[in-house]
């Protein structure tokens, strides 16, 4: 049974109010409702945004139990995490045999799934057998989970969680909940079993509006997606603008891989350059590209005005923002597909008093609307990101008003607290709507 679909989880409230204070996630009938949360790596450095959501499903009194499909740390902020011992893989063969018995019709049904699609990537491959795996040596343990309370599966991403989820759904009658964002749903055409993954799903939940449009062009019941968007734990204090900018401060955050378009966004340096505008400009993020990179910084004869910082934690990052006068998004599609929806460095730097200058990526623009929350230019178009950057240079009265109206737009969509109540409303609408079928 779908839940009920909602176009965007609105906040109540802005970001700059205090934190909600926490009631315990229970269903109507006020039984207590268990959350496990599968996630392939948790957490990492590079998705803080789930560490922010994390904290406020449990300060929203969420009963929370956190997975680890692939590495990461054995506890985050005194909660426990579940890390996928590999050696257990010793014993599927087993468990396989055990609920081939059990539930023949969920085993074989899956197996028909797989065989239904060449996988897109040997990736792809991956993180599905793992995340499959998974479920088949966890679900005894969960089955007897259940007898103490409702359980509703989240996964993170519609890859190897969502694996997970859909096998635990079938041979437990679990009803599971997905997030399917930009990766699954474009990378290499889609998820190994992205099609079955959407349609099973009590509930589907994106962070853009473009996300949540593909979904339900993939199988998804459009009932049963919802947008709520990422957040932040607070908003930063307002501070003023640099001025005079005579040397542009740039600034660039993400992993260095194709999708980002790097290689373009040296091109426009290189046109800054040639201009005669004074400029520094650093790019935070580790990734393959990076002696790529490198090497075309220094064959642009760049190397005094832009740095590669590598990789950095949050903290380091607003230090960055702090620092910045400008952010620029140059994201592209990939020739794998891949492509990003909202990177959460936009709205970020908007909260920070960051004015963002970016590529029309279909995700982006639900947050920049050109001349108002931000300057959007076509990825091609250099000569337009160099007016872009002159004007964000001089024109103070321009700066002060994207700067006015991003964060005026981060804390109405933003907003972390008042998101991670929308999707834990969600989770318990799964709960709940599977308990009334079983009714």
């Amino acid at each position: 049974m779908a839940v009920s679909s909602r176009v965007e989880a609105k906040p109540p409230s802005p970001l700059a109010q205090s934190p909600a204070t926490a009631t315990p996630a229970a269903l109507p009938g006020g039984s207590a409702c268990r959350v496990e949360y599968v996630f392939i790596t948790f957490p990492t450095l590079s998705e803080t945004f789930y560490q922010r959501e994390v904290r406020a499903l449990r300060d929203h009194g969420a009963d929370l139990h956190l997975h680890s499909l692939w590495g990461g740390g054995d506890d985050f902020d005194g909660m426990p995490v579940r890390r996928f011992a590999k050696w257990r893989l010793l014993l599927l063969p087993w468990w396989l045999g055990y609920w081939s018995v059990r539930r023949p019709r969920a085993v074989a049904g899956t197996l028909v799934d797989m065989a239904r699609r060449w996988p897109p990537s040997w990736l792809s491959l991956g993180e599905n057998l793992l995340g499959l795996a998974y479920a088949v040596l966890e679900a005894r343990r969960l089955e007897g989970a259940t007898r103490a309370a409702p359980v509703v599966v989240q996964a993170a991403w519609a890859s190897a969680p969502a694996s997970t989820a859909l096998a635990l759904g079938r041979l437990l009658g679990l009803p599971f909940t997905t997030g399917a964002h930009a990766y699954d749903l474009f990378h290499h055409g889609g998820d190994w079993l992205l099609e079955p993954k959407l349609r099973e799903a009590t509930a589907v939940i994106t962070s853009t509006a473009m996300a949540r449009d593909a979904a339900c062009r993939r199988g998804a019941d459009p009932q049963a997606v919802t947008v709520v968007r990422r957040g932040l734990e607070a908003m930063p204090p307002p501070r003023p603008p640099r001025a005079p900018r005579s040397t542009l401060r740039l600034l660039a955050v993400g992993r260095l891989v194709e999708k980002k378009g790097y290689a373009e966004q040296i091109a426009i340096y290189r046109a800054l350059a040639a201009a005669g505008v004074p400029f520094q400009a650093r790019i935070v993020g580790g990734g393959p590209l990076a002696d790529a990179l490198r090497r075309q910084i220094r064959s642009a004869g760049l190397g005094g005005e832009v740095e590669l910082l590598g990789p950095m934690d949050h903290a380091a990052v607003v230090a960055q923002y702090e620092w910045a006068d400008v952010l620029l998004f140059t994201g592209r599609v990939a020739a794998d597909g891949d492509r990003d929806g909202l990177p959460n460095v936009v709205p970020e730097a908007m909260a920070h008093g960051v004015p963002v200058v970016v590529a029309p990526a279909a995700g982006v623009l639900e947050a920049v609307d050109h001349g108002r929350t931000g300057l959007v230019v076509a990825l091609d178009d250099v000569d337009g990101w160099v007016a872009a950057l002159c004007r964000l240079q001089t024109d103070d009265a321009l700066y002060h008003r994207l700067v006015a109206a991003g964060r005026a737009w981060v804390a109405r969509h933003f907003d972390g607290a008042s998101n991670a109540r929308a999707l834990l409303d969600v989770l318990v609408q799964a709960a709940s709507a599977a308990g009334d079928s079983e009714r």
